[in-house]
């Protein structure tokens, strides 16, 4: 059998009712709207009706379903029929009207399809997100190809340089990374004119520090001579490539 569910549309102005705010103005007038309030879900499973099908008493039957007292639920009851919230149609069957007019209600079956569509439509923002990632740190990939001609070339966007690109790309903006790519592929020590270690786009989306360290020009021609020189009054030693990463990592 294909069940129907039903849910209320609480209006914004509900407690805004001139007769909501009399009843909370009551001693205990919190409770008694808590109960009513209760009263308008219980009655959404006969379509805003309130059924008595236990008891003899419609206030002790409501005040066991709702696990209220019952002195409180009588009080409520009287209360909402004299300011007409509820309406006694016989001694079996009470109508409470605001919740006819606020009721709403979906088969089994349409339930279904809507949880399928929220799903659909969370997964295609999850792709749409995915997709947009994969477009910036393409175009970043292609830039440096572009830029960097004197550099280890980049031939595949695998996950793991995608990954990278996408962090710096919060850290830096486009502009300052074509900048660096700018800077990497003037540099003697980055192409490997002056040493035998070659920068590659892996080397610059390591770390954060790779990038600042090219766009303060530490590798740049006139600070990398200065620094050479500086160095030259020490003893030499050879370096291998292997020396080389490590230190510019």
């Amino acid at each position: 059998m294909n069940k129907k569910y039903y849910w209320l549309k609480i209006d914004a102005s509900f407690f805004d009712d001139i007769r909501i705010k009399k009843l909370r103005q009551l001693a205990g007038g919190d409770t008694f709207t808590c109960i009513y309030m209760k009263l308008m879900l219980l009655s959404l499973k006969h379509e805003g009706k309130l059924i008595l099908e236990h008891c003899d008493d419609f206030a002790e039957e409501l005040s066991l379903k709702i696990d209220e007292k019952i002195e409180n639920v009588k009080l409520t009851l009287l209360y909402c029929e004299n300011e007409k919230l509820i309406e006694i149609l016989d001694e079996n069957e009470i109508n409470l009207p605001q919740v006819i007019s606020s009721i709403g209600s979906e088969s089994e079956s349409a339930e279904r399809v809507r949880r399928y569509r929220e799903k659909k439509k969370l997964n295609n923002k999850v792709k749409s997100i995915e997709s947009a990632t994969t477009n910036n740190a393409t175009k970043v990939l292609e830039m440096y190809n572009t830029i960097c001609t004197h550099l280890s070339t980049c031939r595949k966007l695998t996950n793991d340089r995608k990954a990278k690109i996408n962090k710096r790309l919060k850290e830096f903006s486009i502009d300052d990374i074509e900048k660096a790519f700018q800077i990497a592929n003037k540099s003697d020590f980055l192409t490997g004119k002056s040493t035998s270690f070659t920068g590659n786009i892996d080397w610059m989306f390591r770390n954060q520090t790779n990038i600042q360290r090219i766009l303060e020009g530490e590798f740049s021609k006139n600070n990398f001579t200065q620094k050479k020189k500086i160095e030259s009054n020490f003893e030499q030693r050879n370096y291998s490539d292997d020396d080389y990463e490590i230190f510019y990592k």
